[in-house]
C-alpha cells in the first residue's frame, strides 16, 4: 500500500462480501493487540 500509495478502505473480517468493515488503523491494531487468555 505505501510503495503503490494506495489507502486501505475496507478489511475483510471473514469470507462473505458482509464481513466487510471500514478500514480504521486503531481499530486493526487494538484488535492485534488485545489481551485475550
Amino acid at each position: 500500500a505505501q510503495q503503490l500509495e494506495i489507502p486501505f478502505r475496507f478489511i475483510g473480517i471473514g469470507e462473505g462480501i458482509d464481513d466487510f468493515q471500514d478500514f480504521d488503523a486503531r481499530s486493526f491494531i487494538d484488535a492485534i493487540f488485545t489481551d485475550e487468555s
